[in-house]
């Protein structure tokens, strides 16, 4: 399975690199801008493009309406990675083709859960904690875990527009996450069905994290659905 990472940072791309190593993925191919990202583009088609929001010249969103205009990679599964938390742009990346977005800094266990989703819908490698180099999807009998559950937990639409409002909150730095878990576990943790079961914050954590995900597609739905003025 063949990874361009995308990103200015030579720090930032030796840590993606360090836990898509540590996930079991070895055939990574590095570019510090989106020029230099298409030009390794043209020389091989990778599997999966991880980008930098944020770069010199044309930006990670740039980046992807490139990637999605060209009908040989049209199809690519595009993650880009950002300390922007805007919604707008979140929203118009989602619209522009994104498949998912992940905050800096990037946590092992995110970076695990998006693959994993990743790989069930495009059929490619597991992460190695999940499938030992598998392909497709988890094997039935796999551990639950702080790293792989949450994810799976649904919740309610009329709450994602909450989570999401107080998951930015954090990311604004008005709100800290000892206050957001706080807040999660007096307004969340009832409105889950008796079988889905939160065991301790980590797990807490990955559930909001995922509910922010849902509603940014919610609010998305809303937005396309929503007659222009």
């Amino acid at each position: 399975m063949n990874i361009l990472v995308v990103d200015d940072s030579k720090i930032i791309r030796i840590m993606l690199i360090r836990i898509l190593n540590e996930l079991g993925y070895d055939q990574i191919v590095e570019a510090v801008d989106t020029d230099s990202a298409l030009l390794r583009m043209e020389i091989k088609k990778p599997d999966l493009i991880l980008s930098d929001f944020n770069m010199p010249g044309k930006s990670g969103l740039e980046f992807l309406r490139i990637v999605r205009r060209n009908p040989e990679t049209a199809k690519i599964p595009f993650v880009l990675i950002t300390t922007v938390h805007d919604k707008k742009i979140i929203v118009q990346a989602v619209q522009s083709g994104l498949q998912y977005f992940i905050l800096k800094p990037v946590e092992k266990n995110v970076l695990a859960e998006k693959l994993t989703a990743l790989a069930e819908t495009y059929n490619f490698q597991l992460p190695l904690h999940l499938g030992k180099g598998a392909t497709g999807t988890a094997p039935a009998n796999t551990p639950a875990s702080a790293e792989n559950t949450g994810s799976n937990k649904k919740l309610p639409l009329e709450l994602l527009d909450a989570v999401l409002d107080h998951f930015f909150l954090v990311f604004d730095g008005e709100m800290s996450l000892s206050d957001f878990l706080s807040w999660a576990k007096e307004h969340i943790i009832g409105a889950l069905p008796e079988n889905d079961k939160i065991r301790n914050e980590q797990q807490l954590l990955d559930l909001m994290r995922s509910a922010a995900h849902q509603g940014i597609f919610s609010a998305l739905k809303k937005y396309t659905a929503e007659p222009s003025l």
